[in-house]
């Protein structure tokens, strides 16, 4: 397991109480705050030492600030923004730095780690929670793997795995059981099937809720297929999941697992996760650990009806080194998304062994949690992100099917500098954003012929607002505006305003991110107006901020509803 290179911040926290007769804690000392880890450096390294702190001030540090701070015998680092400066000297020097003029706190330099508590934040999926109100709720989310530990207290068995069953083997060819059900624990030898569960739904009730996964409210179904996983288990399991997907409500099928070679439609697995689509269950699959040589990506995961997920750092903008990656300009060969997938915290099953990318960095673990947390890094850890933020958006409109879901995560990701499609997909998933979209988006279907001569599924997408256009003044019309955002591969809008008053005289205009008008219609004395945006080729309008007016000379003001109906492309292009 590969180990993430960790970033050295500038934490905070209360400073000084030392030799100088403070108490040790959090104190004040002249006004200033006193960080506890400060104190505890000051009064343990030796004089002739180099500690590194962060000076707070009430005001943007001055020339004069600096300068003084200086004269201490301090190294100085100044912020461009920050009302801050980062100083490093001797511990009688920083002792010394305490008293300057207007200083609020000082924190030592303390290094910070990386966990699941930052990953669910990473992306968002803390805001769906808490601004949203989305968890995930009674949506299914199966896990082939390994199997999932129900005993641990974040994935109880009956609350919050609902199913848990392990594929038995070698009996597929004797007629005894292969399945059996309602296992408190499915994962008896490796453990990795309980930290990807973990990520996608565990509840944190070991930690206080410190680890909780990105869908707490999901339901999960584990499907235990054995660590030497063959086809058949696989398959077995797919097929656990098919028939039992209405009786679980079962979504999402989150695979941290796969294979290498070429993309077949016919190979047994991509058949059954085609079957799967087209049952309407969204299937996610790892892009694989072979990086970062090109063409090293799954087969499994470069299907087009599945979701391809490369691995990420925690810094939301790079890629792990290990991660699979496509290959350049091709249509097929490269992952859908990237997702945080370095060293990541989750539950621990109770026979967890070290995964194969190399030593966790449990040491980044509270100890008191360490019999229930553990750290991996891979792929199949990046995976269960996304199938935790597929179950918030499903919640949140479960009307979605598996296309749109895919579309719209793809719409809504983050873009990432520096990298191309065949490494990170459309870039880093965007959990608030997929979500505020999926709750918004019609699932109303539709299709184009592309250039290509092949037929395209659309979706199209309704948003409306309420305006008001103010009375003109001196003979000068007045507007009202509307913001629009359209993203990649919208292939037309429709923008319609509407009033009570027909005696009233409204029109209205579009136009492009650019400024330039794209669409406009004045009828005379009508109750609506409505213009249609395409382009003359057929390509797709651009993406952005598109602006609606709503104009009018009016003797009093008039209310209007809005609406603008955008229709995208589902897929890889037209």
């Amino acid at each position: 397991m590969g180990t993430m290179a960790r970033w050295i911040g500038t934490v905070l926290a209360l400073v000084l109480a030392l030799a100088v007769g403070l108490p040790v804690g959090r104190a004040q000392a002249a006004g200033v705050e006193i960080d506890p880890l400060l104190t505890q450096q000051l009064a343990r390294v030796a004089p002739d030492a180099s500690l590194q702190a962060i000076l707070t001030f009430d005001h943007k540090p001055t020339v004069t600030d600096v300068a003084a701070a200086r004269g201490l015998g301090l190294l100085v680092h100044e912020f461009s923004v920050l009302p801050m400066l980062a100083v490093q000297g001797t511990p009688a020097q920083v002792r010394a730095a305490l008293s300057l003029p207007g200083l609020v706190s000082a924190y030592y330099n303390k290094q910070l780690r990386y966990l699941l508590h930052e990953s669910v934040p990473l992306i968002g999926a803390d805001r769906v929670w808490r601004e949203l109100g989305y968890t995930g709720k009674g949506v299914g989310v199966a896990v082939i793997d390994s199997g999932i530990d129900a005993t641990h207290p974040d994935l109880t068995f009956g609350t919050v795995t609902v199913q848990n069953v392990k594929i038995v083997g070698p009996n597929f060819f004797s007629g005894d059981t292969v399945i059996v059900e309602n296992l408190p624990n499915s994962d008896t030898t490796s453990g990795h099937g309980t930290h990807v569960a973990g990520t996608i739904a565990g509840r944190g009730t070991a930690s206080g809720g410190y680890y909780t996964g990105v869908a707490p409210g999901a339901h999960l179904i584990g499907i235990g297929a054995g660590d030497a996983l063959f086809i058949l288990f696989a398959l077995q399991s797919f097929d656990y999941v098919l028939a039992n997907a209405a009786k679980y409500n079962i979504k999402v099928i989150s695979n941290s697992w796969g294979s290498s070679g070429a993309f077949s439609p016919g190979d047994p697995i991509n058949v059954a996760s085609k079957l799967a689509h087209d049952q309407g269950i969204t299937v996610v699959f790892a892009a694989g650990n072979e990086g970062p040589a090109q063409n090293t990506l799954n087969p499994y995961a470069v299907a087009p009806w599945v979701i391809g997920v490369a691995a990420g750092n925690k810094d939301g903008k790079t890629l792990a080194d290990f991660s699979s990656r496509g290959i350049p300009g091709d249509a097929l060969y490269h992952p859908t998304i990237t997702a945080p997938g370095v060293n990541i915290v989750s539950t621990r099953g109770l026979n967890t062994v070290l995964p194969v990318l190399g030593v966790t960095d449990d040491a980044s673990i509270n100890p008191a949690w360490i019999p229930y947390y553990t750290t991996m890094s891979g792929t199949s850890m990046a995976t269960p992100h996304v199938s935790g933020v597929l179950a918030l958006m499903l919640e949140a409109n479960s009307r979605l099917g598996p296309d749109i879901l895919k579309d719209l995560l793809v719409k809504t990701a983050t873009p990432m500098p520096g990298y191309q499609e065949f490494e990170v997909g459309a870039g880093y998933v965007n959990a608030y954003q997929a979500v505020a979209e999926a709750k918004i988006t019609s699932p109303k279907y539709g299709q184009v012929k592309g250039k290509d001569g092949k037929t395209y599924k659309t979706i199209s997408q309704t948003i409306t607002w309420n305006g008001v256009v103010g009375p003109s003044v001196a003979d000068v019309y007045q507007s009202d505006w509307k913001d629009v955002q359209v993203s990649d591969r919208a292939i037309k809008m429709t923008v319609k305003i509407a009033w009570s008053n027909p005696v009233v005289d409204l029109d209205l205009y579009v136009y492009d991110p650019a400024g330039a008008q794209e669409g406009s219609s004045a009828q005379g004395l009508t109750a609506e107006e409505q213009t249609t945006v395409t382009t003359l080729d057929g390509s797709y309008l651009p993406a952005g901020t598109h602006r609606v007016e709503a104009r009018g000379y009016l003797t009093l003001a008039e209310a209007y509803t809005g609406s603008a109906t955008i229709e995208y492309v589902v897929g890889r292009g037209k």
